[in-house]
């Protein structure tokens, strides 16, 4: 099908590129730790970030990412990862329609992203 161009060779090779990363995910959450159960990808991709980025995860209402985090006890063990915060949104949804859940989204990210703040 490459030969015949129904396939184009990008394709083929970002394939090729993504194989790799992915089959080291896999392996290592069917790992997990000495003694515990297989760790999900979500925590392998947590346990692979530099110990010096932040990153902020917010919800409004029902997300359904919460509830897989949650679901996977993830939420109660963030002390695992300390660069890692959690916070909630106002609104019920997540595409922030009401202006108040836009205002607090912004002061979120421009918080998240100026300079670290001391003690």
């Amino acid at each position: 099908m490459l030969v015949r161009r129904e396939i184009k060779a990008s394709s083929v090779l970002h394939l090729v590129r993504l194989v790799p990363a992915a089959i080291g995910r896999l392996a290592r959450s069917l790992v997990g730790r000495k003694g515990s159960s297989p760790r999900s990808p979500i925590e392998v991709d947590l346990d692979s970030l530099p110990a010096d980025l932040r990153v902020a995860i917010a919800f409004s209402g029902s997300e359904p990412l919460r509830e897989e985090l949650e679901a996977l006890g993830i939420l109660d063990c963030l002390s695992t990862w300390p660069g890692v915060r959690v916070s909630e949104l106002p609104g019920a949804d997540h595409t922030l329609r009401s202006t108040v859940s836009q205002r607090a989204a912004r002061d979120l990210i421009e918080r998240e992203t100026g300079p670290p703040q001391t003690g």
